[in-house]
């Protein structure tokens, strides 16, 4: 029914907030809520005609979007940006609204150590929310930066915290198959550039993958993103910097001749044309052949078999 209305108070005096003829608090409601002085923040004017209607008769999808634009409008007291002393943003719901330290300590005291049943779980999977309301969100939370103290508190939260295996397959599934826009793709490209990852979280990452097995799914995908590419010089020359003079341990070098072992060369059928072919001739001049390893011997000797054609031989090695 078309019964709701949109309402403003108005200043009746100048303040620090407004000048007067301003508006102090503007609200939406049917009946007789702008002239109501109970449960709630704002008391109304005592001079009645200072409680304005600005629209009648709408309904309240339409009542709730007059709030929230003419909140946005007027600017709230509490967020340093206007005159009205309205705690939220308007519409349906509470968006925008700002808990005190006491409050918020209160919140996070009631809530901590509470466990879900089963059932309000449930509840809260099947919750749909509307289209209208993610869009609100959104809008009030983009381009909006975490304070370090807030990035701290989060780091600490996550903390020791394990997703069950029935989370992460959600969350690789509805990633699966995603693909950014150029443009998305710029910006991470941008927001990477010249990052230095510490040793600290180096050696972090690497604990926390090692030892697990890449799904075939996200081989499959690296393989298909990875084929056909081709590395410019000033990346080979970076990688070449990083690897060079770099030795790998005798656990190392077995662990890549056991995963070869008996699998097809990666060279196996190529063809190599005359250039490339020179440059490896001219990296290899004058270099003596280097003696295999304790690891390697001990793979190729695994195998119980002397007579390997030197394919088979270079792929165990």
């Amino acid at each position: 029914m078309n019964n709701f209305y949109v309402y403003q108070y108005v200043r009746s005096k100048n303040s620090k907030h407004g000048q007067v003829g301003t508006p102090y608090y503007v609200g939406k409601g049917k009946g007789k809520r702008a002239w109501w002085s109970s449960d709630r923040n704002v008391r109304p004017p005592v001079d009645r005609s200072r409680i304005v209607i600005l629209a009648e008769n709408m309904s309240e999808p339409d009542a709730f979007q007059a709030e929230m634009f003419l909140i946005h409008l007027h600017g709230r007291i509490d967020s340093g940006a206007g005159c009205l002393w309205n705690m939220t943003d308007g519409g349906e719901g509470v968006a925008g609204h700002i808990h005190s330290e006491a409050t918020r300590a209160k919140l996070s005291a009631t809530a901590k150590g509470r466990v879900l049943s089963e059932a309000h779980k449930a509840k809260l999977r099947a919750r749909v929310v509307p289209e209208e309301t993610r869009r609100r969100i959104s809008a009030t939370t983009k381009g909006r930066i975490k304070s370090e103290a807030t990035r701290i508190k989060l780091s600490v939260a996550g903390q020791d915290r394990t997703m069950s295996d029935e989370t992460k397959a959600k969350i690789a599934a509805a990633h699966r198959g995603k693909k950014h826009s150029d443009e998305h793709k710029a910006k991470i490209g941008a927001k990477s550039k010249g990052h230095v990852t510490s040793e600290e979280t180096k050696a972090k990452i690497g604990a926390a993958h090692r030892g697990r097995p890449m799904p075939e799914w996200q081989r499959a995908l690296l393989l298909a993103a990875n084929t056909g590419r081709k590395m410019s010089e000033e990346h080979k020359a970076k990688l070449h910097a990083s690897t060079r003079g770099k030795k790998l341990s005798e656990e190392h070098k077995a662990k890549i001749a056991a995963a070869l072992m008996g699998k097809p060369g990666t060279n196996t059928g190529k063809t190599f044309s005359a250039e490339h072919r020179a440059r490896m001739s001219a990296a290899l001049k004058g270099k003596k052949r280097k003696p295999w390893s304790e690891a390697r011997r001990k793979a190729y000797e695994s195998l119980g078999s002397r007579e390997i054609g030197r394919q088979d031989r270079t792929n165990v090695c």
